[in-house]
């Protein structure tokens, strides 16, 4: 049976009515950080699934790298999509451009140390982050440890430890701390559940990241609780 001009007219105007209808009833995600206006993204990407790290010098090291002046040694920005290195000009906070972001303030924090190599010589790895310049817990952005070695006399960065668990509401997943051993570097991250505030993610992962070949491959995040 045919349907006539009028029937087809009355059905492309039902079928219309109610994918608006579908529309205006479906939810509407929560609001994402709020990065600097002049930026295009508001969205924090999930973190990169397991890749190699690419090496970098970025100076002269010392024999032992617990003597290096860490103030005044740049810092690879790739955990907050920064291209290049930041230089802190012996500060713990910089200013630098990020191409998701646009304009972020940048922090170091605690510099740990673990043999990762087997030679009886400590590496090292700096934990960093970035935020939106806000001044609250709200405008974090990005956390990660990026992770040297002394090879052939220079400061090479083997790669950054990043958080793998996903975000799962508004706020990024911090990284609490990193623990590095033979072959291994164990990282513990805190996410935030959807019900969490700013000031206190109640989830807690971990992620096990293999060192092959000066390389860091990320596994699997671990949900602890």
């Amino acid at each position: 049976m045919t349907l006539s001009i009028t029937n087809t007219g009355r059905i492309a105007a039902l079928t219309g009515a109610v994918l608006v209808a579908a529309a205006c009833g479906s939810p509407q995600p929560g609001p994402r950080i709020s990065p600097p206006s002049h930026t295009s993204s508001t969205t924090l990407e999930p973190p990169s699934r397991p890749s190699p790290a690419t090496t970098k010098a970025v100076g002269a090291a010392p024999e032992n790298l617990r003597d290096t002046a860490w103030p005044n040694m740049p810092i690879p920005g790739d955990f907050c999509d920064i291209p290049g290195l930041i230089h802190f000009n012996g500060k713990q906070e910089a200013t630098a451009s990020s191409q998701t972001w646009g304009t972020v303030h940048i922090y170091r924090s605690d510099v740990v140390y673990g043999d990762i190599d087997g030679d009886q010589r400590d590496e090292a790895a700096v934990h960093i982050g970035c935020d939106n310049g806000g001044g609250t817990g709200a405008g974090q952005i990005a956390y990660g440890a990026v992770v040297f070695r002394n090879i052939q006399g220079r400061l090479t960065a083997l790669g950054t430890v990043k958080p793998q668990k996903e975000p799962s509401g508004v706020h990024c997943t911090l990284l609490a701390k990193i623990v590095m051993t033979v072959g291994k570097i164990t990282a513990h991250e805190q996410w935030y559940r959807p019900t969490d505030s700013n000031c206190c993610p109640t989830g807690t992962a971990s992620t096990v990241w293999e060192v092959r070949n000066d390389q860091l491959i990320a596994g699997v995040p671990h949900i602890l609780s």
